[in-house]
Order: structure tokens, then C-alpha cells, then sequence
């Protein structure tokens, strides 16, 4: 950004502040929002409290020749309510200068492979339709980032966002996942008639992955016809994955996520008291209640529901921030109805005392 506004290219300079936002929300707060909301006031609750505030000050410094009015209200609202010797306005304070110390680009590297695993693991579940809040026992993956096993502390965070129980590294996808490489017959007929056959079998006998590179990277595929070169691309061939049963996969690039889908009863448990905390925060939503707010929880179902809460009970009220779990509905409010994998449940709530 300010190199940008150096050249005078505002434009060129903001448009990177939307990404970075996004990352700011979707990854490090999402990600962190356990650290903020824990009962216990220790030093890793305090950093990320403090990393996000840092974060923010030097965004709205950065951003305050762009957006002057914008930035001055929430420098006056963060800022100045909590350093009392900061400069008047957001106006008279320095510009940030970068510092080179704290860049990091190895450590950028594995977050962005973590990233795209996990955009890839996603991919996978959408493929089979099995729904995110549904824990699965492993995933596998396959990675072009040379760094990314000596970083053993980022696999709690695939482990969670892929919500799985175990995360392995593999350097073969090959016994899990199959590429079928055909061509588009309705689009290459027409252009290359009785030829398209010889094409198909060209194609045919080419490494799948060099074929699917060759298309993500140059977007074009030089296929040797008949001694005669044919260029292909991406939308003139079909690309299918196949994967070995039990699993469902997703690859780009060269890198792979196969989660393994098999299902016991504890896991479908689990998916279950996943789903009912879901329903629950949409519940206190819906009631208007503060973020922070303790609430009263009150949980009826038939016997199922009854192993699910014995196993996770616990996890149940850290979620949703109840301080208790009652097993009786109360008179009013009324309760809501809710469905659990197939199971029937009613939940109430009432903000604690």
C-alpha cells in the first residue's frame, strides 16, 4: 500500500486491503475465536487480543489517506480508548513503516499450503455430500510444500478445519485416487471428424497428472496426433478423479486431499452434538442474545439423544457458553424442534442470572 500511493496509484494500493481483510476475518479470527471467547484471562488469550488490536491500528493508519472520515471514527473508538497518549487523530499520527524482521515468508508458504489443503479437503466432503459438522476419522494429503511436515503445530488447524481426527502426510496419492482422461467428443467431432478417435487414443496414453498441469498452468495441451501436433484446451477435455472406495478425494496442482469417509457409531455421535450446537447459537441468535451472554440450556429427546449427551455434554456447554444443562423443558419459552441426523430433538434456552 504504500508503495502504491508513493507512485500515486491509490487504486493499485486498495485493492489488496479487500484480501487482506478477508484473511484477517475468515482465517485469524475464525481461527483464533476460541482464544478470544475462553473463560481464563492467560497470556495466549492476551496475545490474541493484542495481535488483532495491532492489526487493526496499522490498517487504519495504512488505510487513512483513502478513507479519512472512515478511519478517524474507528481510531477514535479503538485507538484512542485505549492508549490514552496516542496523537489526537488517526491525522497526526505516523504513517506505518513496514517491518522487515517480522516477515516471515517461509512460515507464509505452509500457511498458504494449509490453505489450499483445506480448500481441497472441502472440495472433497461436497463431492460425496457429507456434511462439514460430520467429524471423519483421517485425512491424507499430498503437498507441494517442502515445509509444511517440519510444522507438525499447523496440523491442529487442518485437523479442525477439515474436522478430522487424524492428519497424515503421504507422498503418493496414487493407491487412493485415479484420473480418467477423455476428450469432449461433442466439441472435438465437429472440428476434427473421423481424427477425434485417433485423439481420444493419443490422449489416452498421456500421464494424467502432466495432462491436468499442463491445462491448470499454460491452459493449452500439445497432443502429438498421427505425427501432427493438436492443441487442446481446458474446456475440450473432460478431467474425472476416481477414488478408491471408502474415500473421496479432491487434487489441484499436483497436491490432494483424501479423507477417509468410513463412519463409526461414535463419530456419528459427535456429528450430531455438532449439529445441535449449531442449532443452538442459531437459537440464541434468533432470541437477540450478546455474543458473550450465559444462557440456561434446556435439551429433550428420546434415547439417542441421551448417548449424545453423555459423550458430549461437556463440549455442548463450552459451545454455546451455557452454565447449565437441564433435561426437562420449562413451561415458556416454547421450544424449537429441532432434526439431528435423522433424530428429533427440542431445545430451549434461557440467559443465565
Amino acid at each position: 500500500l504504500r508503495e502504491r500511493l508513493d507512485d500515486y496509484d491509490p487504486a493499485g494500493g486498495a485493492r489488496p486491503v479487500e484480501r487482506f481483510v478477508d484473511d484477517l476475518s475468515n482465517w485469524y479470527v475464525r481461527r483464533s475465536r476460541r482464544r478470544f471467547w475462553k473463560s481464563e484471562d492467560d497470556a495466549d488469550k492476551r496475545a490474541a487480543y493484542f495481535t488483532l488490536y495491532q492489526v487493526l491500528r496499522t490498517l487504519t493508519q495504512a488505510l487513512a489517506p483513502l478513507m479519512p472520515f472512515v478511519t478517524e471514527v474507528i481510531y477514535q473508538n479503538l485507538v484512542r480508548t485505549i492508549e490514552a497518549d496516542a496523537p489526537l487523530s488517526v491525522h497526526l499520527s505516523d504513517y506505518p513503516l513496514p517491518e522487515a524482521g517480522r516477515v516471515d515468508p517461509p512460515l507464509e508458504d505452509v500457511v498458504d499450503a494449509v490453505r489450499r489443503l483445506v480448500s481441497l479437503g472441502r472440495a472433497a466432503r461436497n463431492r460425496v455430500k457429507i456434511r462439514t459438522r460430520q467429524p471423519l476419522p483421517r485425512v491424507l494429503l499430498v503437498t507441494r510444500s517442502a515445509d509444511l511436515a517440519g510444522h507438525p503445530d499447523v496440523f491442529d488447524h487442518l485437523g479442525d478445519e477439515l474436522n478430522v481426527k487424524e492428519v497424515r502426510l503421504i507422498t503418493d496419492a496414487g493407491p487412493f485416487v485415479r484420473y480418467e482422461i477423455k476428450p469432449r467428443f461433442d466439441l472435438l467431432g465437429p472440428k476434427y471428424g473421423g481424427r477425434v478417435q485417433a485423439l481420444a487414443r493419443a490422449l489416452g496414453t498421456m500421464d494424467p497428472l502432466t495432462v491436468i498441469k499442463a491445462l491448470e498452468g499454460q491452459r493449452r495441451l500439445p497432443v502429438v496426433v498421427d505425427g501432427e501436433e493438436v492443441v487442446l484446451v481446458p474446456e475440450e477435455v473432460e478431467v474425472r478423479l476416481h477414488t478408491a472406495p471408502g474415500f473421496a478425494a479432491e487434487g489441484l496442482g499436483g497436491e490432494f486431499a483424501i479423507l477417509d469417509t468410513g463412519l463409526t457409531p461414535a463419530l456419528e455421535r459427535e456429528g450430531r452434538a455438532r449439529e445441535l450446537v449449531h442449532h443452538i447459537q442459531q437459537l440464541r441468535k434468533d432470541e437477540g442474545l450478546e455474543l458473550a451472554d450465559r444462557i440456561v440450556l434446556f435439551v429433550e429427546g428420546d434415547a439417542a439423544l441421551e448417548d449424545v449427551l453423555r459423550d458430549h455434554g461437556d463440549y455442548l456447554l463450552r459451545e454455546t457458553l451455557s452454565v447449565d444443562l437441564r433435561r426437562e423443558l420449562p413451561p415458556s419459552p416454547a421450544p424449537r424442534e429441532v432434526r439431528l441426523d435423522g433424530m428429533a430433538a427440542r431445545i430451549a434456552l434461557r440467559k443465565a442470572p
